[in-house]
């Protein structure tokens, strides 16, 4: 409880590198439940939960999506999706994606953080949805493959014929976040700001 009622920056990062230590459920919990109650301010405090959520993705991703589904604080529901597009974790996409409609900005540039690895959930929203959700996965399809393609065929073909590298590259990222610990810039939130 005292922890959670922690506002300076420093205090906050210094609890949130003590729970990344820990590497349990419970840690990833915390922070997500953390979040809700306090969204953080400062994009340093953002950078140091979002790597303890890097490393303990698997029960982040749970977690999170949990606390989507019961907040109903604009404000919350924003955080928590760039936590999402931030962490890097594929798996991220669909609730990213399902999130276009109302958070336009925050949707988008999180997918486009989460880059080609999610590509098979941004081209599904292609392919569905209102016009509004096609229409922007179209754009991140675009953005992240570096092509102009308009529909969800041609983004599958371009996704088929670089698989085995974009798999690679994930591979690689994982091993080396792994090898640094886990590492987010503060900055990674910036474009989240626009």
């Amino acid at each position: 409880g005292w922890a959670k009622k922690l506002p300076e920056p420093r205090k906050r990062i210094f609890v949130t590198a003590l729970l990344k230590l820990s590497g349990d459920k419970a840690a990833a919990e915390f922070l997500v439940d953390w979040l809700v109650e306090t969204p953080p301010g400062d994009d340093r405090v953002r950078a140091a939960i979002c790597s303890a959520l890097r490393k303990h993705r698997d029960a982040a991703g749970k977690e999170i999506k949990d606390a989507l589904a019961k907040s109903k604080d604009r404000r919350v529901l924003a955080e928590l999706l760039k936590q999402l597009g931030v962490m890097g974790d594929k798996r991220n996409a669909p609730l990213l994606v399902a999130a276009i409609g109302n958070y336009r900005t925050t949707a988008v540039v999180g997918l486009i953080d989460l880059g080609k690895p999610s590509l098979p959930r941004v081209i599904e929203g292609v392919g569905m949805g209102d016009a509004e959700q096609k229409k922007l996965c179209q754009y991140v399809a675009r953005v992240v493959t570096g092509t102009q393609g308009n529909n969800s065929a041609e983004f599958t073909t371009w996704y088929n014929q670089n698989k085995k590298q974009i798999d690679a590259e994930e591979e690689a990222f994982w091993v080396e976040q792994a090898e640094k610990d886990y590492p987010v810039d503060p900055r990674s939130f910036s474009a989240y700001e626009r």
